[in-house]
Order: structure tokens, then sequence, then C-alpha cells
């Protein structure tokens, strides 16, 4: 005879129980592990829109310090875009993107981000890939667009027409342009 403190209602076991997992512990498992998954897919995207920004804004510093070099030593300087490669190269300098990150745009956006008009169909807009600084400041017209390997996010760095050269970055989001700063 068990005594009151050893009577446990919730051990009792029938003579026929095998072990094994009720179907209430496999749905908890099931539940558990898509909680998991959909973490899992949003921080990766998070990761990828963080990663396209900061390539961006490294893209940007190069770009101003490109400029100001030429306004320095009085000489032209260029920037040359190697889109296949995912490179860019100035001075003496040669930047590979990250692994996750592309040139180029998400289908069926509209651009340049300024004006977006027209759907865009070139990730560089820059005439021969190359950003040109010249010894005034001015900095050669045109746009680039930088997304991630799976296109769910877009950035753009733009140099519109104009007696004053000023670098804009861009990033599309609710389908639509917005600056970055």
């Amino acid at each position: 005879m068990k005594k009151f403190w050893q009577w446990q209602p919730w051990n009792i076991r029938s003579k026929n129980n095998t072990s094994g997992a009720t179907l209430i512990e496999l749905l908890v498992v099931c539940a558990l592990f898509l909680v998991i998954v959909s973490l899992s897919i949003t921080i990766n995207r998070v990761f990828n829109g963080f990663a396209v920004n900061i390539e961006l804004e490294h893209l940007y510093i190069a770009c101003r310090y490109m400029q100001r070099y030429a306004m320095c030593t009085h000489q032209e300087q260029h920037l040359v875009i190697n889109i296949p490669n995912r490179t860019y190269t100035y001075g003496n300098h040669i930047h590979t993107l990250a692994s996750s990150v592309q040139f180029g745009f998400i289908p069926t956006i509209k651009g340049p981000p300024a004006n977006p008009t027209d759907v865009i169909t070139r990730a560089n807009t820059f005439a021969n890939n190359i950003i040109t600084f010249y010894p005034s400041g001015i900095i050669s017209a045109g746009t680039i667009y930088v997304t991630d390997s799976s296109k769910t996010c877009c950035y753009a760095l733009s140099n519109a027409v104009g007696t004053v050269s000023y670098v804009r970055r861009y990033v599309y989001r609710n389908k639509q342009w917005q600056h970055s700063v």
C-alpha cells in the first residue's frame, strides 16, 4: 500500500501503456519547429538588408573620398565598377561586395530614385561602368543599384546632372524610393 505522499495521479500508467509520444507532444514539437524556422527566415532577411546597407555606405564613402581626392590633387579620378565580379576599384583599393550582396535591382521596380518613371533595366547607369570625379568637384551622373542575392531589398546611390554634385542614397521600401541617411 502506498502512503499518501507517494501517490502521484499524474504518474499512474496503465499496464498496456508503451513508451512513445502522444499526439499533443508531436504537435507541440512541430509548432516549436515552425516558430524557429520562421524566426530564422526573418532574421536572415534583416541581416541581408543590413549587409546591403553597409555595402552601399562603403560605396558612398568611397565616392566622397574620390571627390575630395580629385579636388585636392587637381586630377580627374575614377571609380570602376565590375558588376559580374561584384567589385569596384578606386585609387589603389579594390573592394569586393559581401557574399550576400550584388549589383542589381528588384525586377519591375521603377527608377531613377529621384523620379521613378521607367522600369529599371540595368544595375548601373554610369557611362562605361565608371564614376568620374573631376577636379572641380563635379561627379559624372548616374545611378548604381545594390541588392541582396534573393532580391528582397534594394538600395541605390545616385548623382544627378547639375552644377553641384551631391551623391544621394536611397532605399526601396513600401513600393517607393526613400532617402537613406
